[in-house]
């Protein structure tokens, strides 16, 4: 019987720009790092009054608010408006003088966070991204999962999609290989459910770890059944590619 814990091991590949077709709205671009310019559309703070020398008692007046890009976002091309339902979830962080019963109008401005076309547990069900919104005030506010209506996730999963289409295609295309010491460590020689290790992999990750459930824990990369536990491995498979698609495109993965 093999119970070896479940290992991830995550690929660091060379890194490039991903940019977008001209007039193309980016819904992911509030994830990027600025690189080496900042951002045009995005305001500093600015100083008002210049201080003394660090040893002196001066004042200093500093502008921190309001701030286009951060406390104030313009309305431009490519943003939605529409008229969103929010469950109990989502009004409870929204101000009253913006609602309208369960209805709130404001712009989409994108995605933050990762997603998926499917949940890990059914694979009827969507697993959005948070989304961030602007508000009539012109400011933004993330909504997380279950704060949104039915009908509102029906709207932005195709948006969510070809988003995470855009920046894969746009993405450096390099082999990955399996490090020899991680695959000498879980050699895939065992289906789930039967004795032995397994790996898994994809493009940038992989995974390893024992093949049969522990006596007192289901694993959810095994499952309580072989059709329980390889609709868990999909949505793995997809949600860590997006993961690491949306961490290369942003900037975190660069060392």
């Amino acid at each position: 019987m093999n119970y070896r814990r479940l290992v991830l091991m995550v690929a660091l590949l060379g890194l490039s720009p991903v940019g977008a077709i001209a007039g193309e709205y980016e819904y992911s671009r509030g994830s990027q790092f600025p690189g080496k310019g900042l951002r045009k559309d995005v305001e500093i703070r600015t100083v008002v009054t210049e201080g003394g020398e660090p040893t002196e008692y001066e004042r200093r007046e500093v502008k921190f608010f309001p701030r286009k890009g951060v406390d104030d976002i313009p309305v431009v091309d490519g943003m939605i408006k529409r008229d969103w339902t929010l469950t109990s979830q989502g009004k409870a962080s929204t101000p009253k003088a913006f609602l309208h019963g369960d209805k709130l109008t404001a712009h989409l401005i994108g995605f933050r966070g990762v997603g998926a076309r499917h949940n890990d547990r059914s694979m009827n069900h969507p697993a959005p991204p948070a989304v961030v919104l602007r508000l009539p005030d012109g400011s933004k506010r993330t909504y997380t999962r279950g704060s949104l209506s039915e009908a509102d996730i029906k709207v932005l999963m195709p948006i969510f999609n070809k988003e995470m289409a855009r920046i894969r295609n746009s993405a450096l295309k390099l082999k990955y290989k399996v490090p020899a010491g991680f695959r000498a460590t879980f050699p895939d020689v065992a289906k789930p459910g039967e004795p032995g290790t397994m790996l898994m992999t994809t493009d940038h990750v992989a995974w390893g770890g024992g093949s049969q459930n522990q006596p007192d824990r289901l694993r959810p990369f095994i499952g309580k059944t072989p059709k329980d536990g390889e609709i868990y491995r999909s949505f793995l498979r997809e949600w860590m590619e997006n993961m690491w698609t949306l961490y290369e495109y942003s900037g975190d993965l660069m060392c």
